[in-house]
């Protein structure tokens, strides 16, 4: 109907710090139109941090050569040091672990950048994660994918 305004209510449960992606399709003035949201944070109350990024140093790599995959935490409040583990998951369908870590304390607004190595051994996709926990749970998780081959 002509000058109908509609408002959606929609509820998000989340027990993560995560991003929220919202996308409208619809019609105005008879014709369609699209609308996407810009990547909006979602903080969970009570996090200490979150990954700000993950980046592999580069996306295409070869067998046999050393990449670096480096995370950025960001503190959201005090923390006296988060567990981070880079793990990858490799063509053949293995779960490889590449280093657990204990982050620095943080403070909130505070930045602090780890790094791990990882080698291919198969050709393929590797998709990289980065996983923040603190002692009893998951606070954050993000990962990057590589194409690795001969």
């Amino acid at each position: 109907m002509p000058n109908e305004e509609k408002y959606l209510h929609f509820q998000v449960d989340s027990d993560i710090t995560s991003h929220l992606y919202i996308s409208i399709h619809g019609r105005k003035n008879g014709d369609h139109f699209h609308w996407d949201s810009p990547l909006l944070p979602e903080v969970i109350l009570g996090d200490p941090a979150e990954i700000e990024s993950i980046f592999v140093s580069n996306p295409y790599g070869n067998i046999g050569r050393e990449l670096e995959v480096e995370a950025v935490i960001k503190g959201l409040s005090e923390s006296d040091g988060l567990r981070l583990s880079f793990w990858a998951d490799t063509p053949s369908g293995e779960y490889e672990e590449l280093a657990d870590l204990k982050t620095r304390k943080l403070s909130k607004g505070d930045e602090a950048s780890y790094k791990a190595k990882i080698k291919p051994k198969e050709e393929g996709f590797y998709t990289v994660y980065a996983n923040l926990s603190d002692d009893y749970r998951l606070i954050d998780r993000e990962y990057d994918i590589i194409w690795a081959e001969r």
